[in-house]
């Protein structure tokens, strides 16, 4: 008999948590090196451009899907493309006993935040992997939030429906400086 203790998706109290993740994955990766080899051998400094963008699905009356969408993309100062990737990083979540209001801050806030280490690192693995320096993107998506989005759960707040964040700063192309 398993000792006594909190059930899983409960705290140790026994209250239901407001978030329980089921699980997390890659929905979609690509990656596109168009001018290889010649794109691995020039060492000119890019121009980097990374979005992100959040997206739910709901499956049940509180069971969600929440996709993180980063896109990456690098071009040479002849504006010549050296390579564009999109990662499709999700994760099934059902909500515990919270009130409709708090649906937005936990699916389109704390999820994604989340989330956003474990995409992170992948994006620096595809790009070391496809032999550039890996992409390492600097700070936390909580950093990066709009404004509309960090008023969620304030009154009078307008909740929008994809809140979407671009041109995430990101360290100097192979930077070594890791400020996690």
């Amino acid at each position: 008999m398993p000792p006594p203790g909190p059930t899983p998706g409960s705290t140790p109290q026994g209250q239901p948590l407001p978030l329980n993740l089921h699980g997390q994955y890659i929905k979609d990766l690509s990656f596109e090196n168009p001018r290889a080899p010649q794109s691995l051998i020039e060492q000119k400094q890019p121009q980097l451009t990374l979005n992100v963008n959040v997206t739910t699905r709901q499956f049940e009356a509180k069971t969600f899907e929440v996709q993180l969408t980063l896109e990456a993309s690098a071009l040479t100062p002849e504006k010549e493309p050296l390579f564009v990737m999109e990662l499709i990083y999700a994760a099934t979540v059902t909500l515990g006993d919270v009130p409709q209001d708090a649906y937005g801050p936990l699916l389109l806030i704390e999820t994604p935040r989340l989330l956003f280490p474990f995409a992170r690192a992948i994006v620096a693995n595809v790009t070391r992997e496809a032999g550039f320096p890996p992409l390492n993107i600097a700070g936390r998506l909580r950093g990066a939030l709009p404004p509309a989005a960090r008023r969620f759960g304030r009154p009078g707040a307008r909740h929008p429906e994809r809140p979407s964040w671009s041109r995430l700063t990101s360290r100097a192309w192979g930077s070594p400086d890791r400020r996690d």
